[in-house]
């Protein structure tokens, strides 16, 4: 089963401990993006205006358990209660109807990379806690998948 959060542009710094809370649960994280959430996506609300954090997540019950921990998380976000909600949220934020994601326009900024592993070991709310913690703003985030040759060609850029 799959469901989507949309984390609330005023609870983005709780972005870290909500992730580490949805893979705590055992639910999977499989994309995460931050972008400006569509009036017409399910769940969205006012509050949703600017940029929030929309997350997949996969797993037997996913939409209870979000639905659990969103209960307990003083409005942070929402999520997709049914199939069909979850279905539209998905087409419009990680489908072909998604927008592109604007790049920040950011000075003195850098870039993190979460490896595959580290992500479907449920380590991103950690990784990004560590981030936070050491005084690091994340601006903007998306999850994708790299070819073997251009990760290849990548890493050894970096490694030179």
């Amino acid at each position: 089963e799959t469901a989507v959060a949309l984390i609330k542009p005023a609870a983005l710094e709780h972005v870290p401990a909500l992730l580490k809370t949805f893979s705590d649960s055992g639910l999977i994280i499989s994309e995460v993006r931050m972008c400006e959430v569509p009036p017409s996506c399910p769940g969205y609300t006012p509050e949703h205006a600017g940029f929030a954090v929309c997350v997949m997540v996969k797993a037997a019950a996913s939409m209870s358990t979000m639905g659990q921990i969103a209960a307990a998380a003083n409005g942070a976000f929402t999520c997709s209660e049914t199939a069909a909600e979850t279905g539209a949220a998905v087409d419009l934020l990680f489908g072909a109807r998604a927008a592109p994601i604007a790049p920040p326009n950011c000075t003195d900024s850098t870039l993190l990379l979460v490896r595959p592993h580290a992500l479907k070991a449920g380590l991103l709310g950690h990784v990004l806690g560590m981030v936070t913690g050491a005084g690091f703003v994340i601006r903007t985030m998306s999850t994708f998948t790299v070819s073997r040759p251009n990760a290849d060609e990548f890493l050894e850029k970096c490694l030179v």
